[in-house]
């Protein structure tokens, strides 16, 4: 099983969910070498106060504050000061059930390049939006597993993948995540689902836009890209729960 793992997480105005995924992080039983590394893009809240307070909670943990946002930059910078061979990109709003890096890293074939993904699941327990999202992620995972989709949400790949093409692209506001998936495996990444191993995802996106806005939204964006290519669908369309 992988041994090593470094965990970027990019951050602007977190501190109501990074606690969250920093103690989910900290209930893991993985006896592998680990670093915690937070690139936060100078937040007007607590985020980093936050982050700071953790220190003495993990054995090694990293915070990057910079000037300049972004999450494809931010999660470049974090991916710069990784120690380790194994990336792990993660959002702040994300939460990891226990035991859930052993069972995901389980699953990972070290004598490859690969670049692997969880399934997701709703964190609040808001019974319309749990019921919506049961009837539409069938269709998502359907989306995500045929045309090999990345959520930059959560994904672990190789630090020598990452190099290999050159990181994110910065320039992208929408799909950079797609983008980074697509180009990993033309590099010759594997692309693995791991439909079993779930993760906790936060619906604050949804809560802000309306369920129906924000469905709309992602099938549009994933229309646009299939049909046009990431390029031409950025400038077609901004996804509004980008913004926050």
């Amino acid at each position: 099983m992988v041994d090593e793992l470094s965990i970027i997480i990019p951050t602007l105005n977190e501190e109501k969910y990074l606690p969250s995924l920093l103690n989910s992080i900290l209930a893991q039983n993985y006896n592998g070498k680990m670093q915690i590394i937070v690139v936060d893009g100078s937040s007007k809240d607590r985020t980093i106060q936050i982050a700071n307070e953790y220190k003495l909670k993990f054995s090694d943990l990293l915070i990057i504050v910079s000037q300049k946002r972004g999450v494809s930059y931010q999660r470049n910078r974090g991916a710069e000061k990784a120690k380790y061979k194994y990336l792990f990109f993660i959002d702040a709003d994300m939460i990891l059930p226990h035991g859930f890096i052993n069972r995901f890293l389980k699953e990972i074939n070290e004598k490859e390049c690969s670049i692997d993904i969880a399934n997701i699941w709703l964190a609040e327990r808001d019974l319309l939006q749990r019921f919506v999202f049961s009837i539409l992620n069938p269709l998502i995972i359907t989306i995500v597993a045929l045309d090999k989709i990345t959520p930059g949400l959560l994904m672990v790949t190789k630090k020598e993948t990452h190099l290999k093409i050159t990181g994110f692209r910065e320039d992208l506001k929408i799909g950079e995540d797609t983008d980074y998936g697509w180009r990993s495996i033309q590099a010759g990444a594997k692309f693995h689902f791991h439909f079993l191993t779930y993760a906790l995802h936060s619906a604050r996106r949804i809560q802000k836009v309306g369920m129906l806005r924000f469905y709309y939204e992602y099938l549009r964006g994933y229309l646009l890209v299939k049909r046009y290519g990431i390029e031409r669908a950025e400038r077609e369309m901004t996804h509004t729960y980008r913004n926050f």
